[in-house]
This record gives structure tokens, sequence and C-alpha cells, in this order.
């Protein structure tokens, strides 16, 4: 419990949801009191109001009666000890047939008698009355002279006249209204008086109306605690219901987030506690956060920039390798083309002698010869590879492309390895419509199927077919080499076409691989991507092998 004051008032400041409910508890109800006094003050203006109507309906319920009074000039009753006749009356008494004397009542006396009937039940009185006549009962109080003179003031100044004056006045302990309006002189009243101290039109008096409110202002009292009361509970209830939804939708949010604040501010930051309210702990731990970036962000940038620096610096060095190897490779592939063509002058005179040799019969040992020649051959194919993949390397190949049968250099092909084919007794099956044409470096496309051709005549069992076909389709033509040779793994199809890259060998085929420099499928690739196209192979093992590439219809641009 907190006891002091300025422990409390401490407490109060480091918790946003007490501030929060008191000032919600003083805000609700100052709005809901001016409201309160305003609904009393309508309340009451209406039952007053309906006093206050209540004594105009029995101003005009008089003024109808002495009304209808004067238009018959009297209202005749029998004379007794009692009645006594007006002497400002003329010839105010009347013999009647039956023998019984009667006098005249005015509109006065009526209205007299009237108001005594009415006073015998507590409920209302009502007075006629003048400042100027000669009848002492008819003379005003206060509150009546008070009216008439304001009544009589306006009409003498021919300003707009009161409809009525009221007032409230306590009598005996009683509450009372007071309700007066003015009566004005007509020619039926002239005529009734002797004394003529009036002319038609003028203000001879008024006629005031007396009613308790005793019970009316019970009722607005009655009615103003009821009012209070609602106005309290309602004011309780929502207060409560804001407070309850502020509670469950913010403070408690607030609260969990405070308390992971003040854990990371203790755990990682090693700050304590600001000593306000939620607010100025996010606040301060913002600023916090907001120092910490700060403070982290240039440590950061001096980082970058030295790591700038060192990138910068490596960079420079990469490009000086990247310069150095490009003139390595430069130096590597004008070497490998000197000494390729240095390696092919000989070996062209080595194979022309052979050839000769082999053509006299004057070799004893033939065999050595037949050896001679396949391995100088083998040598001429590589060399001739290695220059065509060197040049390819070294830069996109020049391309002579025009359009031409398909069929017709895929028949040059076939008739070019039909040699190799014989040997193993291999069935070359070209299956190419004779009126496909394609734009393509024909001479380039040769290369691409003699080299297709010699793999599959090298890789096929003897008897086999050898398939060439091509199929046209809307944007170029695809032809495929199919072979019946051992086939080739799936995570070798990519590997392949790559330069000096050969399959393992296995026990079916590794005599077939003897002699393959693995750079054919390598010239292949770069040929037919220098026509924009592609190559790929699909291939199982034991299944053959089905190189296939495409050509576009399209000229390379």
């Amino acid at each position: 419990m907190v006891h002091n004051p300025l422990d409390m008032f401490s407490y109060i400041k480091q918790r946003i949801f007490l501030k929060y409910f008191i000032a919600i508890t003083i805000f609700v109800p100052l709005v809901f009191i001016p409201f309160f006094f305003w609904i009393s003050h309508r309340q009451e203006e209406f039952i007053m109001g309906q006093v206050r109507n209540q004594a105009m309906i029995l101003h005009k319920q008089i003024l109808h009666t002495r009304q209808w009074v004067a238009d018959h000039n009297h209202v005749l009753i029998a004379k007794t000890g009692a009645v006594r006749s007006n002497p400002l009356l003329n010839n105010p008494d009347m013999e009647g047939l039956d023998g019984i004397t009667y006098t005249k009542i005015t509109p006065a006396i009526l209205t007299r008698k009237l108001s005594n009937y009415a006073k015998k039940t507590d409920l209302y009185s009502f007075n006629i009355t003048n400042i100027d006549g000669l009848n002492p009962t008819n003379h005003p109080d206060e509150f009546e002279t008070s009216a008439i003179n304001t009544f009589r003031a306006e009409k003498l100044n021919d300003e707009p006249g009161t409809e009525y004056v009221s007032s409230i006045e306590v009598d005996s302990g009683h509450h009372i209204y007071r309700f007066a309006a003015p009566l004005m002189v007509d020619s039926s009243c002239v005529a009734c008086h002797l004394d003529k101290l009036f002319n038609p039109g003028d203000i001879s008096g008024c006629i005031s109306v007396s009613i308790p409110i005793d019970a009316a202002r019970t009722a607005i009292k009655k009615n103003s605690r009821l009012l209070f009361y609602i106005m309290f509970g309602l004011t309780g209830l929502v207060v409560s219901t804001i407070f309850i939804f502020a509670q469950v939708l913010i403070f408690e949010p607030i609260q969990r987030i405070r308390i992971f604040i003040r854990q990371m501010q203790l755990n990682e930051y090693s700050c304590e506690e600001s000593g306000g309210d939620e607010l100025k702990e996010f606040a301060d731990f913002i600023y916090l956060l907001d120092k910490k970036l700060k403070k982290q962000h240039l440590n950061l940038k001096l980082k970058i920039e030295e790591s700038t620096l060192d990138l910068s610096h490596t960079n420079q060095q990469l490009t000086d390798a990247n310069r150095e190897l490009t003139r390595l490779n430069e130096a590597k592939n004008r070497f490998f083309s000197d000494i390729s063509h240095e390696i092919r002058t000989p070996l062209t005179s080595i194979k022309g002698a052979a050839d000769i040799l082999s053509k006299k019969n004057s070799c004893n040992d033939p065999d050595y010869l037949a050896m001679i020649q396949k391995n100088t051959d083998h040598l001429v194919k590589l060399i001739v590879d290695l220059l065509d993949y060197a040049k390819l390397e070294s830069g996109q190949p020049e391309l002579t492309i025009k359009e031409q049968l398909l069929r017709d250099i895929v028949e040059d092909a076939l008739t070019s390895v039909q040699p190799h084919a014989q040997i193993k007794d291999l069935n070359l099956i070209c299956r190419v419509s004779s009126k496909c044409v394609v734009p393509m470096d024909a001479q380039r496309i040769f290369q691409v199927l003699t080299n297709l051709l010699t793999n599959a005549i090298r890789f096929s069992p003897k008897g086999a077919k050898i398939v060439v076909s091509a199929v046209q389709k809307p944007t170029g033509v695809e032809i495929m080499v199919k072979d019946c040779g051992s086939g080739i793994p799936q995570e070798y199809h990519t590997a392949i076409f790559e330069k000096f890259f050969q399959v393992p060998p296995s026990n079916q085929d590794s005599d077939n691989r003897k002699g393959s420099s693995g750079i054919g499928l390598a010239i292949c690739k770069r040929l037919i991507e220098a026509h924009n196209g592609f190559i790929y192979v699909k291939s199982h093992p034991d299944h053959g092998s089905r190189f296939i590439f495409f050509l576009p219809l399209h000229k390379k641009g």
C-alpha cells in the first residue's frame, strides 16, 4: 500500500492507465453535468409551461364568461340579505312576475363570486381588479398594481402590448404562480356604469389568476433527483466501459511491451528505468535505439569504407590477374596452334609414305603398316580437332549462312563415314525430306554431322543401324542422329559437351573409347550455338543414344 501522498503521486505518474482513468473520470462528468442541468431546466420549463397554459386557459374562460354576461347586459338573481343592489348601475333592481325582487349581477361581481367558489377547492383563484375603481374590493395588490402599470405604460407609449405578466410568490410557506393579463373596456362595460370613468379601448385593470404550484415543484424536484441518479449511473457506466475497453485493447498490450522493453534495457543495454510512464519509457527506449543505431551505422559505414578500399585493391588485383590470364591463354592458343601446325606437317608426310608403302605391298609385315596408318589418321584428326577448337575458343567463328537443302549435307556426311561403317557392317539410314531448306553454314553443319556419325559408328555394335532424321518445326528444324550403342548415363548428359571429357568406360565399350580425344562434342556444341541453336542428348544405358541439335529458320544477325 502507498500511504505517502508524494509516493502516491509518483506511482500515478508512472502508470498511464491511472492517469487515463483519472482523466476519463473528470472529463465524462464534465460532459454530463451540463447535460443534466440542461435537461433539468427543460423539464422545469415544461412543467411551469403547463401551469402557465392552465392560467391562460382560466383567464380565457373568465373573459368569455364576462363577455357572455356583458353581451346579455346582466344576470338577474334573487335579492336577499347576502345579495345587495349595485349602486353603480342604472336601475339595478327589477320586480319579477312571481313577486320576488331581482337585482343585476355585473361581470365583476360574477367574477368575484366565481373566484370565491374556486378558492374553496384550493385549486386556483382569480380576481378582477383596477386601480381607479371606486369599489375597494377591487383594489389590486402589489403584483396586480405592477402588472396594470406595465400594461398601461405600453399602451400609452404605443409599444407592442405585453400579453401577460407572471411571477412566483410564497404565501404561508406555499408557492403560488401569479398570472395577470390586461382587461380591456368595451361599449357594454361603459353602458353599465354610472361613473363613466372609462372609454372603450382603455385598460381598466387586469384579471389575475393564482395557482398553487407546490405539487408542480415537488414533481420537478422528484424528476431532478431521478435524472441525477440516472446521470450518475450513466456516468459511472460510461467511465467503466471506456476504461475496461481501453484496458483490454490498449493498456494490457502496452504493459506487455513495457515488460519486454524493461528486459531489453536491463539485459542488452544495461540501463535503468526512466521513472516515467509507459509512453516516456517507450520514447526513452526509442531514443536509446536511435543512438545505438546511429553508432552502429557509423561503425558499419567505416567498415564498409575499409572493405571498399580492400575490395578495390582486390578488384585491381583480379583485373591484373585476369589480364595476365588472358595474355597467357592467348599465348597458349598461339602455341597450341603453332605446335599443331608443326606436328601436322611431318604427320602428313608419314601418312603419305605409309599410304605409298601400303599400295606397293613392299612391307614385309603389313600389320605394322596398318597400325602406322591407323594411328597416323588418329593423330591427324586429333590435330585438326584441336586446331578447330582453338579457333572456336579464341572467338566467334565466322560463318557463311545460306539456305541449303539439309538432305544434301546429311547424304554427304553419310558418304564420308561410309568406309568406317562398312568395317562394322553398319546400316546408315537417312530420313530427311528432300524439301527441307535451312539457313546454315553447310561446311560447319557437315563437320557436326560427321563428328556425331563417327561417334555413333565407334559405339554401335556390328550389324546395327544408325539413323539420321529431321523434324520441321514452326521456328526451325530438329536434326537427330540415333545409334544402338551402349548408351550414356544420365549424370553425364551435360558434361560430355565439355572439352576433353570422356565418360568413364564400362567393360562393354572400353575398346570403343580408345583413340577418342573428347573434344568432338565440344566442337559440335560451339558450332551449333554459333548458329543460334542448341544441342542435347537423350540416352539410357543399354538403349543407345539420340544426339539432337536444333537450327532456327532465321539467319544469324
